[in-house]
């Protein structure tokens, strides 16, 4: 008897273990974040499918999941001809399907790479409590567009503990840079909008570890200066102008303007900054007031097809303006980036 009890209590006890919380934030390609006590269903581990092997990982030894698309496509649906017949005929019906891989980077530095099939996370917080699936496909509703699937992007494990080593600062307190109204700061690949804190003006705290994904945006009067990496690519840039022009790419603005463009080839991703404005009446807004919004579109470049992909984007700045005014001088501007600088532990940079 006092065997199985034993053997109870520590079965039971490594059922505490698997399943015991991290805290941690998942943050969505939409732009979303969740914060919680993060946790696996219980005597399950993440399990990461390679292509040969595959590997069983504590939820307490992850450090960090971050999930990128590896192929999107529009499908179009199909029905059968007649029952009970092998013959196809599509409907018309168009949705989007987006695969995605893994990148899962646990506390002692190790790497791995793989998919994750349906592995499901609960969430709890004081508010309520949420689970978020972890999918290698996902598949959009009819009329839907590549953009409008959101998938969590990364998930950020024991946050408190790396939190004095996760951190950028941004100095913007030169001479020529006086007077910022407002900034607006984001990370790449995903476009996800950072928490900026400045206590003067002119130095600001990011909570993002990686100064070399951060990009931003200032407003200072009627110039907005973006900081833009400068490596151009022709061809992605000539499928990117094609796309903003195209009929999918229709909604409520009818006139966007490119920029600036830039190119990361080891990931597929082009970053496109675009202005896109409201020429034509809407019930929205008066007759003379003009809606215009400054944008970051990021696409998935097919260097076989030569064509983009909308994947999302973020908004940096909005507005209205009449006849007799003009949209603020927007400045694409690769010497910001410098400003840039990794904080070390201490809050030093």
């Amino acid at each position: 008897m006092k065997r199985r009890i034993l053997f109870l209590i520590a079965w039971l006890s490594g059922v505490g273990v698997a399943c015991s919380a991290v805290p941690g934030v998942v943050e969505w390609s939409d732009g979303r974040k969740q914060e919680g006590a993060l946790s696996l269903t219980p005597g399950k581990d993440i399990r990461l499918f390679e292509v040969k092997t595959q590997a069983s990982i504590r939820l307490e030894d992850v450090s960090e999941i971050v999930m990128t698309p590896e192929k999107e496509e529009m499908r179009e649906g199909f029905t059968f001809a007649e029952p009970g017949q092998a013959k196809q005929e599509k409907n018309g019906e168009i949705y989007p399907v987006r695969y995605l891989k893994a990148k899962v980077t646990l506390r002692d530095g190790k790497v791995l790479e793989g998919h994750l099939y349906t592995t499901v996370l609960y969430i709890e917080n004081a508010e309520k409590n949420e689970k978020v699936v972890l999918l290698a496909k996902l598949t959009g509703k009819v009329g839907q567009k590549i953009e409008d699937v959101a998938y969590p992007s990364r998930i950020q494990l024991h946050p408190s503990t790396t939190a004095a080593t996760s951190s950028c600062r941004i100095d913007l307190g030169l001479p020529a840079l006086q007077g910022i109204e407002s900034i607006v700061v984001f990370s790449i690949p995903d476009l996800t909008l950072l928490d900026a804190a400045s206590v003067n003006g002119q130095v600001w705290t990011i909570p993002f570890g990686d100064p070399s994904r951060i990009l931003y945006a200032i407003q200072i009067g009627s110039t907005v200066r973006v900081a833009w990496p400068e490596n151009r690519h022709a061809e992605s840039e000539i499928a990117v102008k094609a796309s903003l022009a195209s009929k999918e790419m229709e909604d409520f603005y009818d006139a966007r303007e490119l920029l600036a463009c830039f190119y990361e080839p080891d990931e597929g991703n082009v970053y496109s900054l675009v202005l896109m404005r409201r020429t034509i009446q809407t019930h929205s807004f008066s007759k003379d007031k003009q809606p215009w919004t400054l944008a970051v579109l990021r696409w998935k470049y097919d260097t076989e097809e030569k064509k983009t992909t909308l994947l999302n984007r973020v908004q940096l700045v909005t507005g209205r303006k009449d006849a007799t005014q003009a949209v603020p001088t927007i400045i694409p501007d690769a010497a910001l980036l410098a400003r840039v600088k990794a904080t070390a532990k201490g809050g030093t940079p």
